[in-house]
């Protein structure tokens, strides 16, 4: 596991370069927590949501953040809300949801959060 990873910013027009910790690492689902030296990023103050480890259920209103398509829609961020459809995916899988939420290409990897802003989980593939 690398212990330091290297992430771009964007902010406005300028793009700045920040070394991240890497806190732990699932490599199976190819995810990563990840932390900024504060004294190195002044970018926010808190974190402006908590992660819930809580199943939800079906029903439950969520939203997800992306940039799909940003070469062709803009490089701002894009906000989908939806409900939890189902609670496997595909074919019948029992660690992931079906939302209701459009996820276009591009916004694989972002946050899937409920009405509260928790974190409850990864948005990760679409089907066609």
């Amino acid at each position: 596991m690398r212990e330091k990873i290297e992430i771009l910013i964007k902010s406005g027009e300028d793009v700045n370069t920040y070394t991240a910790k890497v806190l732990c690492s699932d490599k199976t689902n190819d995810l990563a927590l990840l932390s900024l030296d504060k004294s190195e990023f002044n970018g926010m103050n808190d974190i402006p949501f908590s992660i819930s480890t809580n199943s939800r259920e079906v029903g439950t209103s969520i939203f997800t953040m992306g940039y799909p398509m940003a070469d062709y829609i803009g490089d701002e961020v894009k906000i989908t809300d939806g409900i939890i459809s189902s609670k496997t995916g595909y074919d019948g899988d029992i660690v992931t949801y079906q939302i209701s939420a459009p996820i276009q290409p591009g916004s694989s990897g972002g946050p899937l959060f409920d009405k509260h802003g928790e974190l409850i989980g990864i948005t990760n593939a679409g089907i066609m």
